[in-house]
C-alpha cells in the first residue's frame, strides 16, 4: 500500500469532516436561519432552512466526502 502525500492527506481529513457533519445533519436535523451574501452589488440576504433541507444538506455533504475520499485512493492513475 503506498503512502499518502500531504495534499491527499489533506483531502482525506477533510472528506473525514464532510461526512461526519453530514452524517451529524442527518441523523440530528437542525431547522435554521442562514445569513449569506452572494455579492458586493446585491443585498445581504437570510434564508429558512428547514428540518427536511438540513437533512438534504447533510446527504449532499456525505456524498461529496466519500466522492473526495474515492477520487484520493481510486481516481489517479499509480
Amino acid at each position: 500500500m503506498r503512502r499518502l502525500n500531504g495534499t491527499e492527506l489533506g483531502a482525506v481529513m477533510l472528506a473525514a469532516c464532510f461526512i461526519i457533519g453530514g452524517l451529524y445533519a442527518v441523523i440530528h436535523p437542525v431547522e435554521f436561519d442562514m445569513y449569506f451574501k452572494a455579492y458586493r452589488r446585491f443585498h445581504a440576504a437570510t434564508e429558512h432552512v428547514s428540518e427536511t433541507g438540513s437533512r438534504l444538506y447533510g446527504i449532499l455533504a456525505t456524498a461529496i466526502g466519500t466522492g473526495l475520499i474515492w477520487f484520493v485512493f481510486y481516481g489517479r492513475s499509480k
